[in-house]
């Protein structure tokens, strides 16, 4: 779903402001469903541990990136 959404809006000529924030925010709000899934998860009793080195900074980066971004999204800066 989070793709075709992209694709929507990538496919656009002109994209508006407003169009372009609103894009933004649902891939941002995919992104928080994502994660709130993993640390149900988490929650649940499973652990990281299955996960390899790679995969586990993965998910420390993606966390972090998406904070950072989503404060400058909120902030609009």
């Amino acid at each position: 779903m989070a793709r075709k959404d992209y694709i929507v809006v990538a496919k656009k000529s002109r994209l508006r402001q407003k169009e372009r924030s609103k894009a933004i925010k649902i891939q941002f709000q995919y992104i928080k469903i994502n994660l709130s899934h993993i640390q149900v998860i988490i929650s649940l009793g499973a652990t990281l541990s299955g996960l390899s080195k790679r995969q586990y900074k993965m998910l420390l980066v993606v966390t972090q990136v998406y904070r950072q971004e989503f404060w400058l999204y909120e902030n609009k800066k």
